[in-house]
């Protein structure tokens, strides 16, 4: 099980502008924390505060090559060199199976293989060795479970509950 925090509550960092490429306006992109092949499927995107219609996009090996609206000469490209690139969090690509995105879990109930109610989740903790499950209790204390496979053994999103294993309960 992977759970990821996500960069930010409304928007997410996919890449930074490099520099400029050729005269009609396009710019080379670093992808960060993301697959280039994303891009492909981006009809805008943020630099700054300022939203760019998303013209083409080419991707050649782990570096974008972007056309963006607005952008037409190799001047006013190079003038974006440094940006950082951002997509609302709406548009991120959907997570592996087993993977989660912390935020989106926090508020489900929190349950026992064999039923009985912990609480619900309140945060978790990244620590070094994994991270940490914290569960308010109705008896207003917490509860905290490694997020090992071992301990959490489902995470059922339409019903909005975490289901653990009894013996992973700590005080």
């Amino acid at each position: 099980m992977v759970l990821l925090s996500r960069s930010a509550p409304e928007r997410i960092l996919v890449g930074e502008v490099l520099r400029s490429h050729g005269v009609a306006g396009w710019v080379v992109v670093k992808p960060i924390g993301t697959d280039p092949e994303r891009f492909l499927a981006l009809e805008s995107v943020f630099l700054g505060e300022i939203l760019y219609p998303v013209e083409k996009v080419r991707v050649v090996g782990r570096a974008i090559l972007l056309k963006l609206a607005g952008v037409e000469d190799a001047n006013q490209a190079a003038e974006l060199r440094g940006k950082l690139i951002f997509i609302l969090f709406l548009q991120r690509l959907p997570l592996p199976e087993g993977q989660y995105f912390i935020d989106d879990l926090i508020g489900f109930a929190v349950v026992t293989t064999e039923g009985q109610v912990v609480g619900r989740l309140a945060e978790v903790w990244s620590m070094p060795a994994n991270d940490v499950l914290v569960v308010r209790t109705p008896e207003e204390g917490q509860v905290l479970i490694p997020a090992l496979k071992s301990a959490v053994r489902a995470i059922e999103s339409e019903d909005r509950r975490i289901v653990v294993e009894a013996w992973s309960l700590a005080q």
